[in-house]
């Protein structure tokens, strides 16, 4: 009886203890709003926050109101944030540090960027006098059934 309680004591712990180590978290994060110039929540917007000293990378995109958010972030840093958006440049804020439990807050105002648009030129690669030089096919023509 003593021995099935032991098996049965030691089958629990075999259970519990995996999910204490998965359950440890940094519960360090990053989020904000991003708005533009007048005051007004963006959504879409491109958001990056990158830990300099290591090169850990995640991204995702703000919702409705203009928010963002990182959760479980590696400790340490300094993180950097960048925020990208059609229309308006690329903005970068630096020099930010996450320790256990801290909730960093950073507020990003979007400014319009003068867009300038280049003209592409395309070049034909000239690929109809270049037909007999594909592989085992063979070119009959007219000139070659007389």
């Amino acid at each position: 009886m003593i021995k099935i309680l032991r098996l049965m004591g030691m089958l629990w712990l075999s259970c519990y203890i995996p999910n204490l180590a998965l359950s440890q978290t940094t519960q360090a994060s990053i989020s904000g709003i991003i708005r533009d110039e007048t005051k007004q929540a963006v959504p879409g917007v491109s958001v990056q926050v990158k830990n300099e000293s290591t090169g850990f990378t995640t991204k995702t995109a703000t919702n409705a109101k203009g928010e963002y958010t990182f959760k479980e972030l590696p400790l340490g840093g300094p993180y950097s944030v960048r925020a990208l958006f059609v229309g308006y440049g690329e903005q970068l804020r630096t020099g930010y540090m996450l320790n256990l439990g801290d909730v960093v807050l950073v507020n990003i105002e979007l400014q319009v960027a003068a867009q300038t648009l280049e003209a592409v030129q395309v070049v034909a690669s000239g690929l109809r006098n270049k037909t007999q030089n594909f592989g085992a096919s063979t070119e009959i023509s007219a000139k070659t059934m007389n």
